[in-house]
């Protein structure tokens, strides 16, 4: 599994995900190349989980954000079936 961390968390966090998974990828700026294989991604507010982004991810399962889901496009998420 690939977790795509698209906005700071604590080495803690990382760690934590890290952890059970094996491969999280912690990025600040181009999200959409790593998204191409990712499995999850994970968000805070500074990036807009668009339907542009979304659709770039052809494995993605899963967007995370901790607190509301203004930066995520909902419509585009439920068509790639992101829960």
């Amino acid at each position: 599994m690939k977790i795509v961390v698209a906005d700071p968390i604590s080495q803690q966090g990382l760690a934590l995900l890290r952890e059970p998974v094996g491969k999280c990828l912690h990025l600040q700026g181009e999200v959409r190349g790593a998204l191409a294989d990712a499995d999850a991604l994970i968000v805070r507010s500074a990036t807009r989980a668009n339907a542009e982004l979304l659709e770039a991810a052809t494995r993605l399962k899963v967007v995370e954000r901790r607190v509301g889901v203004d930066n995520v496009d909902l419509e585009a998420a439920t068509r790639r079936a992101c829960w």
